[in-house]
C-alpha cells in the first residue's frame, strides 16, 4: 500500500495498491514533498528536526513500497517471458523493430494489433474494460521491462514518441521493470538525450501529464561507482537533468514544480548530486541556491500568514532545513563536502556566494563551516553525550559535529590539488597562527629537551660496572652522578607528563590514534617512552632480582636498550620537520626514499643475496679468515700470508656467518685470496664475480637511478606535498586541542 501523488502534484489522501490504469500503464508511486501544516505549525525546533526525520523515513517507506509494488508485478518466471518474447518479436522484424527504425508506418500497423503475449501482471491486476481489446503498443514489454516509448525516446525518434504518446497516454509514466534501469521513465531519458538548447519533446511529455517529480531510478546501472553502478545521474529527474549540465531543461522543470529539496536513496539532493560528478556549470549551480532561497522565503511567508506567532527560532531551524546547500546526505555530507570527497576543485567556485565585482576583482563569501569551523573541534562520543544531558538535562550539540571537515575529507584523501587552493591555504594558515604554531612549538621544545637529557646521560654513564651506575657518588668512573641522575629523573617525568596527554588521546581515539592522522609518530613516540622507562626497570628490579653475578649480561642489556632509545629519540625529532616550509619536503623526500624506493630494493637485494650466500657456505667451509698486514707508512693493505695472522674459521662453517660475510661485500671487506682456499676455487671465484656483477654493479645502480627518479619527482611537487603533510600535523594539533578543551 503506497500514498500517491496526484497528476497535477498535489498530495494525495487516497491509497491504492499498483495497478493498470483503464488505458493498459501501471500506476506507480512518487516521491512526494513536505511542507509542515500551515494550520498548525511546530513551535520548537525539536519537533522541526522531528518531523523532517519522519519525513525522510516516509520517503524511505514509499520507495520500498514502490520496490514491492513492481516484485509483485513480476511474479514467476515473468522475467524470462518477457526475455523469450522479445527475442520472438525481434525475429518477426515486427513492431520493436519499426521503432529501432523510427518507422512510424509500421509501428501504428502494428501497436493497434491485439496483444496475445503473457499477462507480466497477477491474476486481478489487470484493468482493462469487458469486451476492450487490449493492444500490443499498450502491453508489449521488452528485455529490460520497457515499453515502446522507452526506446523511441532512447534512439531519439521525436515524432514516433509524440505519436505513441498521444496515443497511449498511459506510457508516458511507465517504468522499466527490470533491476538494471529500474524506476526509468521516458522524462528520465529526454532530458538527458535532448541536445541543451532543445527542450520541445521534454515540454511535450510535461504537457502529457508526465510526472516531473518521480519516480527514482534505483536500477543497478543508476547506483553510484561505489556501488558497482556506471551512470549515476542522481535519481530524480531533475538530477538527471543536473548531472549532464542541460541548463534550459533544468530551469524548465524548476518553473514547473520540481521540487529541489528531492532526494535519492542517498540523501542526495540535486545540487550533491552536481557536487558529485564535478564538471558543474556554475551559473547553473548559483542559480539552483538562489531559487531555493526564494521558496523558503515564501513558504515561511504562508506559514507567517497562517501563524503570526511564529518564533525566530523555528524559522531559523526551518531555513537550515530546506536550504540545499546546508542539506546533509546519508553520509552526512553537504554538496560542498561531497565535491570535496570526490577530488573537484571546481566545487570551491560553485559555493562561492558573490557580493560584488568591479572588472577582474571581486568579493565573495562561502560557508566557512562546510571547510572548517577554524577553532578546535569539539567532539563527545555518545556516553558523553548521554551524561552532559543527565547532567544538564538537555543534549548537548556544542561538542557533537555530524561530519568531518572539508579540510578533514581532502586531507585523508591527500587531495594535493584541493590543499593547495587559496581558500584551503588561508584557512590553514589562520588556523597555524592561531593555536597551531603554539601548540607545534611547545611539543617540540619538550620532544627536544627529553632527548637531549637522555643523549646528556648516556655521556655521563660509567661502563665499568653495574654498581657505578646503580651508585650515585663519587668515583673515578663516576665522575658526575648527580648531574646524571638529574638528567635521568628528568628525561623519566618528561615522558610521563607527555604520554599523560597522549593516554588521553588514546582513550577518545581508540584504535583511530594507530592509523589515524600521525600514527606514525605516535608509534615511534610511545616507544621512545617504554624504552626510556625500561631503563630503571633492568636497573633496579631486574638486577635486583638476578644478583650481582649476572651484572654484566644487565649492564649488556641496558646499553642494548639505551642505544636504541637513543636513535629512537632522534628519529621521533626528525617528525618535526614538517612544521617548517623549507625543511619539510625534504624530509619528505627522505622519508619517502626509505619507506618506498629503499623497501622495494632491499626486497631484491635480500633474496640474491641469501642465494649467493649459500652457494658461498657450501664451497668456504674450513676457510681460515687470513688477516692481512698494513703498511705502516702507506696504509695498504699488502696481504703476505707469511708474515700475517691467521684465524681459525667461525663465520664460514655456520650459514648466517656466511651471509654475513656476504653482505659485507658491499663495503669492500672480502678479499680474493680466501676464495683459492675453498673447496672448489674457480667455482668460487666464479660466483664471488658474477655477484659483484649483478648487485654490486647493476642492483645498487637501480638503488641509485631510483632515489635519484624520487628525488625528481618529489622535488617537482615538493610544495603541494608538503602542504598535505602539513594539513596532517595541524589535524593532530587539532585532536589535542580539542580533547583537553583548548580555547584560542
Amino acid at each position: 500500500m503506497v500514498a500517491k501523488r496526484s497528476v497535477d502534484g498535489s498530495d494525495s489522501n487516497s491509497v491504492s495498491s499498483a495497478g493498470r490504469s483503464s488505458t493498459g500503464g501501471p500506476t506507480h508511486p512518487v516521491v512526494s514533498d513536505f511542507r509542515p501544516g500551515l494550520d498548525a505549525v511546530p513551535e520548537d525546533t525539536d519537533v522541526v528536526a522531528a518531523v523532517f526525520a519522519q519525513e525522510r523515513k516516509a520517503k524511505e517507506r514509499e520507495l520500498e513500497g514502490f520496490r514491492a509494488d513492481t516484485r509483485r508485478m513480476l511474479p514467476g518466471n515473468a522475467a524470462d517471458l518477457l526475455e523469450e518474447n522479445q527475442l520472438n518479436l525481434f525475429r518477426d522484424g515486427n513492431l520493436w523493430q519499426a521503432v529501432w527504425e523510427g518507422n512510424i508506418a509500421n509501428v501504428e500497423k502494428y501497436a493497434m494489433q491485439e496483444y496475445l503475449g503473457p499477462d507480466y501482471l497477477e491474476a486481478g491486476q489487470t484493468v482493462v474494460a469487458p469486451g476492450e481489446k487490449r493492444l500490443r503498443g499498450a502491453h508489449e514489454r521488452g528485455g529490460e521491462g520497457e515499453t515502446i516509448l522507452h526506446i523511441a525516446v532512447l534512439l531519439k525518434h521525436k515524432r514516433l514518441a509524440e505519436w505513441i504518446v498521444t496515443t497511449f497516454r498511459s506510457l508516458v509514466n511507465e517504468t522499466y521493470l527490470k533491476h538494471k534501469y529500474f524506476g526509468e521513465t521516458a522524462l528520465h531519458i529526454a532530458v538527458v538525450n535532448s541536445a541543451p538548447e532543445d527542450i520541445s519533446l521534454v515540454e511535450f511529455l510535461v504537457e502529457k501529464e508526465a510526472h516531473i517529480n518521480g519516480p527514482l531510478v534505483t536500477g543497478t546501472e543508476f547506483l553510484k561507482d561505489e556501488d558497482k553502478g556506471s551512470i549515476y545521474y542522481g535519481q530524480t529527474i531533475l538530477q538527471f537533468a543536473a548531472s549532464v549540465k542541460k541548463e534550459k531543461i533544468v530551469r524548465y522543470l524548476v518553473e514547473k514544480g520540481a521540487l529541489l529539496h528531492d532526494i535519492d536513496i542517498y540523501g542526495n539532493n540535486v545540487l550533491h548530486v552536481m557536487a558529485y560528478h564535478g564538471d558543474i556549470n556554475v551559473e547553473l549551480f548559483h542559480w539552483l541556491r538562489a531559487r531555493n532561497q526564494v521558496e523558503i522565503k515564501k513558504e515561511l511567508a504562508e506559514m507567517k500568514k497562517h501563524n503570526p506567532d511564529l518564533s525566530l527560532s523555528f524559522m531559523k531551524e526551518y531555513t537550515n532545513r530546506r536550504d540545499i546547500t546546508k542539506a546533509r546526505n546519508k553520509d552526512n555530507l553537504t554538496p560542498f563536502q561531497v565535491g570535496v570527497a570526490r577530488g573537484h576543485v571546481q566545487i570551491i567556485d560553485a559555493c562561492k556566494e558573490i557580493l560584488w565585482e568591479f572588472g577582474r576583482v571581486r568579493q565573495y563569501r562561502i560557508l566557512l563551516d562546510d571547510i572548517d569551523p577554524i577553532q578546535p573541534h569539539s567532539e563527545l562520543n555518545e556516553s558523553q553525550l548521554a551524561q552532559t544531558k543527565r547532567e544538564t538535562g538537555k543534549s548537548s550539540s556544542k561538542y557533537k559535529r555530524v561530519s568531518k571537515s572539508a579540510i578533514e575529507i581532502a586531507t585523508e584523501r591527500e587531495d594535493k590539488a584541493m590543499l593547495s587552493q587559496p581558500l584551503f591555504k588561508a584557512v590553514l594558515k589562520i588556523k597555524w597562527a592561531l593555536y597551531g604554531r603554539r601548540y607545534f612549538m611547545r611539543e617540540m621544545m619538550v620532544t627536544f629537551m627529553m632527548v637531549a637529557c637522555l643523549l646528556v646521560a648516556i655521556s655521563l654513564q660509567p661502563f665499568s660496572d653495574l654498581n657505578e651506575r646503580r651508585n650515585y657518588s663519587v668515583s673515578d668512573a663516576n665522575r658526575h652522578p648527580i648531574v646524571r641522575g638529574i638528567f635521568e629523573v628528568l628525561v623519566v617525568l618528561g615522558t610521563l607528563v607527555v604520554v599523560s596527554g597522549e593516554f588521553r588521546e588514546l582513550r577518545v581515539q581508540g584504535f583511530r590514534y594507530f592509523t589515524g592522522y600521525g600514527a606514525a609518530k605516535n608509534v615511534i613516540q610511545w616507544l621512545f617512552a617504554l624504552l626510556v622507562w625500561t631503563i630503571p626497570i633492568l636497573r633496579w628490579g631486574v638486577a635486583a632480582a638476578v644478583g650481582s653475578s649476572n651484572y654484566l649480561t644487565v649492564l649488556n642489556a641496558e646499553n642494548v636498550v639505551l642505544g636504541i632509545g637513543a636513535i629512537t629519540g632522534c628519529a621521533f625529532c626528525l617528525t618535526y620537520a614538517v612544521g617548517f616550509q623549507k625543511l619539510g619536503p625534504l624530509f619528505l623526500i627522505f622519508k619517502r626514499m626509505i619507506l618506498d624506493d629503499f623497501l622495494r630494493w632491499i626486497v631484491l637485494y635480500a633474496c640474491l643475496t641469501i642465494g649467493f650466500a649459500s652457494a658461498l657456505f657450501l664451497q668456504m667451509q674450513q676457510v681460515p679468515y687470513i688477516r692481512p698486514e698494513i703498511d705502516s707508512k702507506t696504509g695498504i693493505f699488502e696481504g703476505k700470508t707469511e708474515t700475517v695472522d691467521v684465524i681459525l674459521p667461525v663465520d664460514w662453517n655456520q650459514f648466517a656467518g656466511a651471509l654475513l660475510w656476504t653482505t659485507r661485500f658491499i663495503f669492500m671487506q672480502a678479499f680474493f685470496d680466501h676464495f683459492r682456499s675453498s673447496r672448489i676455487p674457480a667455482f668460487t671465484e666464479f660466483i664471488y664475480i658474477v655477484y659483484g656483477v649483478v648487485v654490486l654493479l647493476l642492483l645498487f645502480n637501480v638503488l641509485i637511478a631510483m632515489l635519484a627518479e624520487t628525488l625528481k619527482a618529489v622535488a617537482k611537487d615538493a610544495e603541494r606535498t608538503w602542504r598535505v603533510q602539513f594539513a596532517y600535523l595541524l589535524m593532530h594539533l587539532q585532536r589535542i586541542c580539542r580533547n583537553r578543551r583548548c580555547t584560542v
